[in-house]
């Protein structure tokens, strides 16, 4: 049986792993940000290689499934051609390669072994992250048990 201080040893570890994702994620695309005008619309984005882009999305072919299930993620608006970091909670579970579009399909992930000790159902984000634009898009899903 583990002891409390491994739990606790256990959390601390996943909440800066949580943590620095979403570090990585916001903060260079903060810092590189311009300052809009106040009431004024937000910075534009485009991408060396692609279009002007809209909105990033993202899309799982489920909203549920237990730990071991399969999901199939696509997304567009990322770079043309660029790398995507598939993220399930806070666990790299693919990566894959944008189109000349900007987008993906049908990406084969897995709900992570990782969460089968965690009370169920609950509630993680699905993102992916473009690396070299750092757009990222998520979408929520349940694990069901």
């Amino acid at each position: 049986m583990a002891s409390q201080g491994a739990i606790a040893a256990a959390v601390i570890g996943a909440v800066a792993t949580v943590a620095a994702a979403v570090l990585a994620v916001v903060l260079p695309r903060t810092l590189s940000d311009p300052p809009s005008e106040p009431g004024g619309p937000g910075p534009s984005v485009v991408i060396p290689g692609g279009n002007p882009l809209g909105e990033v999305e993202l899309f799982a072919n489920k909203e549920s499934a237990p730990v071991g299930a399969t999901v199939l993620v696509s997304g567009r608006g990322f770079g043309a051609s660029e790398s995507i970091e598939i993220i399930f909670g806070a666990q790299t579970a693919a990566t894959t390669r944008a189109g000349k579009g900007g987008d993906f399909a049908n990406v084969s992930v897995k709900v992570p072994e990782f969460f089968k000790g965690f009370a169920k159902p609950m509630q993680v984000d699905i993102t992916a992250v473009g690396k070299s634009s750092i757009r990222s898009a998520r979408v929520a899903f349940t694990i069901s048990g």
